[in-house]
């Protein structure tokens, strides 16, 4: 029988920290200069591993511009890493409703952060070039960290012809934070969206296995967890055993 701790630490919690420099969604005046200043000051804090501080700059930056959708997103980053559940799953929610309100922006304002999204883009992979250069030990987990970047912007870009979709990032987020909460069924609900949107994201099926096995849906954890193998992700060993007993006794 699986133990409380084993498969917890099945659960990724992905802590991306989106060093985005334009923030993405930026208003216009007075309002664009703070919110990006609290944005920059969230990203450095957010460093530094100072993660009350960083979220109140983040939470600065979502009250001058209520749709910077990564401000309300590394806000819900930060009160995780604070294990602050209820205010992580507050600030996804918002990160998604954010993302939705941006349907209505102006033909120029989409011109406008898709440039945005493009420069950033640009920049990380200079970044990425650069980090082969690092000789202390963190060169891989900061090639990671600057993929990851690369892949949720690249999900948050408008594709011509097709209708944009939330980056499947969100949901996985907000049902990890449900799963810290022992809200099992919203964040399987969560996972099963990131799923949908993009069926290739590893992490959400892994997190999906663990859902199945603690429901004593043995079969669905192991399909799961195949699936995650297979897409590249590094199973938890523990976790794995915990499914592989569970299908057996089934």
């Amino acid at each position: 029988m699986q133990t409380a701790g084993s498969v917890m630490r099945g659960v990724m919690v992905s802590m991306v920290v989106l060093l985005a420099q334009g923030a993405w969604a930026q208003p216009v005046g007075s309002a664009a200069t703070a919110a990006d200043r609290h944005y920059r000051a969230g990203i450095e804090l957010m460093r530094a591993e100072s993660w009350t501080q960083a979220a109140e700059e983040f939470r600065a930056a979502t009250i001058a511009d209520p749709l910077m959708v990564l401000a309300h997103y590394n806000l819900g980053q930060c009160r995780m890493a604070e294990k602050r559940y209820v205010e992580a799953v507050a600030a996804y929610r918002a990160t998604k409703a954010a993302f939705e309100d941006q349907s209505h922006f102006s033909e120029n304002e989409v011109a406008a952060r898709e440039r945005d999204i493009q420069d950033e883009i640009r920049d990380l992979r200079v970044a990425l070039d650069q980090v082969h250069l690092v000789k202390d030990g963190s060169g891989q987990r900061r090639e990671t960290e600057i993929n990851a970047r690369i892949q949720l912007l690249e999900s948050m870009q408008y594709k011509k012809g097709q209708t944009r979709q939330m980056p499947a990032e969100f949901p996985l987020a907000l049902g990890s934070a449900y799963f810290r909460q022992n809200k099992m069924d919203e964040a399987r609900l969560e996972y099963e969206e990131a799923i949908k949107i993009n069926p290739k994201l590893a992490a959400a099926h892994n997190n999906l296995a663990v859902i199945h096995l603690m429901a004593g849906r043995a079969q669905e954890a192991d399909t799961e967890l195949k699936t995650a193998k297979k897409l590249g992700f590094k199973v938890n060993p523990q976790l794995e055993a915990d499914i592989k007993k569970a299908s057996a006794g089934s």
